[in-house]
């Protein structure tokens, strides 16, 4: 049994690293600050005040306020300095002092991690709070089931090349990105329709990103060196981005002509960046 969820198990990890990062930074930037302090105890708060087109400028010493001449540059950017890095410590104490203590009393076991911990038994009888990789692998595939796979009457006679998940695919290039789907154990379905905002696309192939929770879609563009097929590849990626799948984010392309035939390394390279 199993529960819909935004967050994934390893959030928690993720969440304590950042945490860690972002206090090592907050100490870094304190020690600097403290040092270059101690280095110029002689500051002053820094007063700046509009005189027509131009400013004047202030310290404050003693309750009272001291002008400075434009001329000593120096010395104003330093008691400049010096203010701003008042603040600046002021805001990175407060947030390192706060991030200690959440550090401190974090749960060893967070909430999304206790369902991990449960026997097999237990795991069947209760609903987690977040998908497991296998819950996510299996809602995937359930997308075949609740729409149309066109793949065997979309111009079947079209289906000359056989992958090694034993499915039949269009053209050698579609084999090959099928099988390097397949050995890098990324989830994928083949011609599957999909609509969305009215518009009406047949992804070459449609993936899911277990990682990040995200289903992708992958059109291969295979003859793009004909006018006709060119024409026609512009409008249907056209079509992609009206209904809302963006190129780089949840579409991926493919291209290559006959003197460019598609390459290994790079559909290697895209499953690497953007289905794992």
């Amino acid at each position: 049994m199993r529960r819909k969820d935004l967050y994934s198990g390893e959030d928690s990890d993720e969440l304590i690293a950042q945490l860690k990062a972002r206090r090592n930074f907050l100490k870094e930037k304190i020690a600097y600050i403290e040092k270059w302090k101690n280095a110029h105890p002689q500051n002053y708060p820094l007063c700046i005040k509009k005189r027509g087109n131009s400013f004047a400028y202030y310290i404050v010493k003693d309750s009272n306020q001291v002008y400075i001449s434009q001329n000593e540059k120096k010395c104003i950017c330093q008691y400049a300095q010096n203010s701003y890095y008042a603040k600046v410590l002021a805001s990175a104490c407060s947030e390192y002092n706060k991030i200690n203590t959440i550090l401190q009393y974090y749960p060893k076991l967070p909430a999304e991690k206790i369902y991990e911990n449960l026997s097999d038994n237990r795991k069947d009888l209760v609903n987690s709070i977040t998908l497991t990789d296998e819950n996510v692998i299996a809602d995937f595939y359930a997308l075949t089931q609740k729409n149309d796979k066109v793949n065997s009457s979309y111009h079947p006679e079209g289906l000359t090349q056989k992958t090694a998940r034993g499915e039949m695919v269009r053209s050698k290039s579609e084999q090959l990105i099928a099988n390097s789907l397949y050995y890098a154990n990324v989830p994928y379905i083949y011609e599957q329709r999909l609509e969305k905002n009215g518009i009406n696309c047949l992804p070459d192939f449609t993936v899911q990103n277990v990682r990040e929770r995200k289903i992708k879609y992958w059109e291969h563009l295979g003859r793009m060196d004909e006018p006709t097929y060119a024409e026609g590849a512009v409008k249907k990626i056209n079509n992609y981005i009206s209904a809302g799948f963006l190129p780089g984010d949840t579409l991926i392309i493919t291209i290559e002509t006959a003197r460019n035939p598609l390459d290994a390394s790079i559909i290697n390279s895209i499953i690497e960046n953007y289905c794992l």
